[in-house]
């Protein structure tokens, strides 16, 4: 007995009558078989290490009770033996016991054995927890794949100060969770972890295409370490084995039962006794059919409104309520994680789950039909996350989605990633998809005929107009083809190419264009109907761009009138309508009015759409634009900033209007007296416009041009310089070259080379520009006039 003890003990064996305890009695006095008490005592099989086992994360080192939770395969029993193998072979403990808990029964019986080993005879449970609660031997137990918490009522080891207590579970819910036991999650293995295991266990030639196989098999430990077995045992390399996996069902990618260890048939079976341990719980029977459904969308997070939308409560003949309560029972046996609304999964548990079941396509379309069911309710996180989701649905479900059209998700899911400010990554998602649907429906389909459609309009978002107004024009015969010149497709592609005909630099043309469109719209629509009325507002727009204010001006008041009678005063379209209005009146040279117009709407917008519409934060950034106009000085930043984070937190930090206002901030910053973090920022906008947008998109010419000026104002004329002769192909090739902005342009570069002291190089560009300039610009424009007195002058 330690110096410390406070208990006093006795052990009686044999027959006794009458027993008489000298001194106090602490605890409860048991018969029991011979005495004994050594130490050290170890009980129970510990499992071998693992062939090319890897160490993690670091248990507690602390007496109490430390549960460690996680997916079936992910290690938890590898991690726990490396802890007690450790703490025995250092002598840190004196009393070791490995017991099953699998279910009552065997945590009773093993609770017995330790007792034996320890003290001999055949004690009762309840003996050996009292034991272990007063010895100061230091001791750990470890109850190992706990499968239901209640089978420890009354057999949880004690709290001691000598004690440890380790238990491993699939279980994460509140019944194992006390403020007395420490919880350990366990994950998958990191990719240099996935790969150190196999090249632990595999030849130097087997290595080939190695950092795939953590990939394929989502880094769950059991699974690597069985491919790795069955690479070896079979002498292929990975890329041998990724071949395999692509081609053939997962069972045949495991070694057979009989060549596994005996701890990997166990787990082996995880899933599958995890599906049947959960389908017992309440509501019986449901959890396996709702983690079919999980099994086809995206492993790292599925928003649970999916999981309870109404397509799935209808095909599984359920209530949101028991779905609900059938993901908790899936969270329970650790198949799934479930917090803040989002589920999780391991994609290899997915796949196990997939092969298992029958009838996959009709679940791949209720699948689909869930997300496209709670589309509109997301944020743009929402959006991106049920754009993953799609994105992992049609991979699983293959032609499933392209029966008689294109289902509806797959569509909607590429406008989203284009609305979301990622043009270029719209348009290979659409072209894709056009592969996809020309494959299954045929080129002239109209799904097909549509993916074109958007491949051309996220290239003119992404600032790629000629490529853009091309496709439209190549798509048109086609669609008179199949579809005939009148069909509303064909009169909407219409309608985009005669606006490209103006984004390409003839405003006047695409005028003439759009309105000789107007009256097949009215023919075949109506002149109420808002493609229509969408027709006359491009004819406005570009009225406004060709310098036709009086006309702009009459085409979008009658417009706004009809829009209010059609639509209502508060639809999306009247309201966006009397913004472009207020614009009309800022670039008419009215901004104070354009200032009040902006200030009504947006009271309106802030009621109907809500602060945080698109449209809403738009007519904000209108009215920051304008006030400035009015006021004849950029912006304040204490303005700015907050827009700025209202904008990239709705749009997201890729968005053009979140472009546009950095832009506007970096201004900002210049007119403050702060050039040098005006040009940072400028750089930062730039880089990340040149990988979202494209070297001619307006947005980022503009950005370039602001950035070369900034330079060549704080002295930096080399710099400057470099930007500018980078710029003027890109900007000719966009705009042409006698647009005023490529004269611009051309006109810095000549100036540039004057700073940097080359007087004949930038007198000779001077000289070829003049002409263009006065014919283009104007006989008294300042360009014009600078030009002539830096010629006249001797030294330029």
């Amino acid at each position: 007995m330690g110096e410390d003890s406070q208990w006093v003990r006795n052990d009686f064996s044999g027959q006794a009558q009458n027993v008489v305890q000298v001194g106090t009695v602490n605890g409860s006095v048991h018969f029991h078989g011979a005495s004994g008490g050594g130490s050290p005592c170890r009980y129970g099989l510990i499992p071998a290490v693992a062939p090319g086992f890897q160490s993690r994360e670091a248990l507690p080192d602390t007496p109490g009770c430390t549960v460690v939770a996680g997916t079936g395969g992910v290690g938890k029993t590898q991690l726990v033996a490396e802890y007690a193998r450790h703490r025995w072979s250092t002598g840190e403990i004196g009393i070791l016991g490995w017991l099953s808990a699998t279910n009552r029964s065997a945590a009773a019986s093993g609770l017995t054995g330790l007792g034996r080993a320890w003290c001999g005879g055949d004690p009762d449970p309840e003996w050996v927890l009292d034991r272990l609660a007063t010895t100061d031997i230091p001791w750990l137990v470890v109850l190992d794949d706990l499968q239901d918490p209640r089978d420890l009522d009354g057999l949880w080891p004690p709290d001691s100060r000598f004690g440890r207590v380790v238990v491993t579970t699939r279980r994460r819910d509140s019944a194992i969770r006390s403020r007395d036991r420490r919880v350990v999650e366990v994950g998958v293995f990191t990719p240099e972890q996935s790969r150190s295991c196999l090249v632990d266990r595999l030849s130097a030639e087997q290595l080939v295409g190695v950092d795939e196989i953590g990939e394929l098999v989502g880094h769950l430990p059991l699974a690597v370490g069985q491919a790795a077995a069955y690479m070896a045992d079979r002498g292929l390399t990975c890329e041998q084995y990724s071949r395999r996996w692509r081609e053939r069902s997962l069972a045949s990618l495991f070694p057979p039962a009989g060549e596994l260890t005996r701890e990997e048939r166990a787990v082996a079976l995880t899933w599958a006794l995890s599906v049947e341990l959960a389908d017992e719980l309440e509501p019986v029977g449901l959890a396996g059919r709702v983690l079919a459904i999980v099994s086809v969308l995206d492993s790292h997070g599925i928003p649970m409104n999916v999981v309870t939308s109404p397509p799935v409560t209808q095909y599984l003949g359920s209530t949101a309520e028991d779905v609900a309560d059938a993901v908790g029972c899936l969270a329970r046996v650790s198949l799934i994680t479930w917090e803040a609304d989002l589920i999780r999964i391991h994609a290899l548990t997915q796949r196990a789950t997939r092969e298992a079941t029958t009838d996959i396509p009709s679940i791949a379309r209720v699948a689909a039909d869930a997300l496209y069911s709670v589309w509109p309710e997301a944020d743009i996180d929402g959006e991106a996350t049920l754009r993953a989701n799609t994105t992992a649905l049609a991979a699983v479900a293959g032609t499933e989605l392209y029966t008689s059209d294109l289902h509806a998700i797959l569509l909607l899911s590429g406008v989203s990633l284009g609305e979301s400010g990622q043009h270029g990554a719209a348009i290979d998602y659409f072209r894709r998809l056009l592969a996809d649907a020309t494959d299954q429906l045929g080129p002239d389909h109209p799904d097909a005929l549509n993916c074109r459609n958007s491949i051309s309009h996220w290239q003119a978002q992404a600032g790629n107009i000629a490529d853009s107004w091309a496709g439209l024009r190549e798509l048109l015969p086609d669609l008179a083809r199949t579809l005939g010149p009148g069909h509303p497709f064909s009169l909407m592609t219409r309608n985009n190419a005669a606006y490209l005909r103006g984004e390409n630099g003839d405003a006047a043309g695409a005028v003439a264009e759009l309105q000789a469109l107007l009256p097949h719209f009215i023919r075949v629509l109506g002149p109420d109907h808002r493609n229509t009325l969408n027709n006359r507002q491009c004819i406005a727009f570009w009225l406004h761009c060709a310098g036709h204010i009086a006309q702009a001006f009459a085409a979008y008041r009658q417009l706004l009138a009809d829009r209010t009678r059609v639509l209502g005063p508060e639809h999306l379209h009247t309201l966006v309508t009397r913004n472009n209005i207020a614009g009309l009146l800022g670039d008419a040279g009215n901004p104070v009015k354009a200032v009040r117009e902006l200030e009504a709407l947006l009271v309106d917008m802030a009621r109907v759409l809500g602060t945080d519409h698109p449209e809403t934060l738009n007519s904000r950034v209108q009215l920051t634009r304008w006030r400035s106009a009015a006021k004849g000085t950029e912006a304040p930043l204490t303005e700015l900033e907050p827009l700025l984070s209202d904008v990239a937190r709705v749009l997201g930090p890729e968005h053009l209007l979140t472009f546009t206002v950095r832009r506007d901030t970096a201004r900002c910053l210049y007119r403050d007296g702060n050039p040098a973090r005006a040009i940072a920022e400028l750089e930062t906008l730039l880089a990340d416009q040149l990988r979202v947008l494209s070297t001619d998109h307006p947005d980022t010419l503009n950005t370039r041009h602001s950035l070369a000026g900034y330079l060549r104002d704080t002295g930096d004329h080399a710099r400057a310089l470099t930007v500018l002769l980078a710029l003027l192909p890109d900007i000719t090739r966009t705009l042409g070259p006698d647009d005023k902005y490529t004269l611009d342009v051309r006109y810095q570069i000549a100036l540039c080379h004057i700073d940097n002291g080359n007087q004949d190089s930038g007198r000779e560009k001077l000289e070829a520009l003049l002409p263009a300039v006065a014919q283009v610009m104007g006989l008294t424009h300042t360009y014009t006039h600078t030009i002539r007195e830096l010629l006249a002058s001797p030294q330029g």
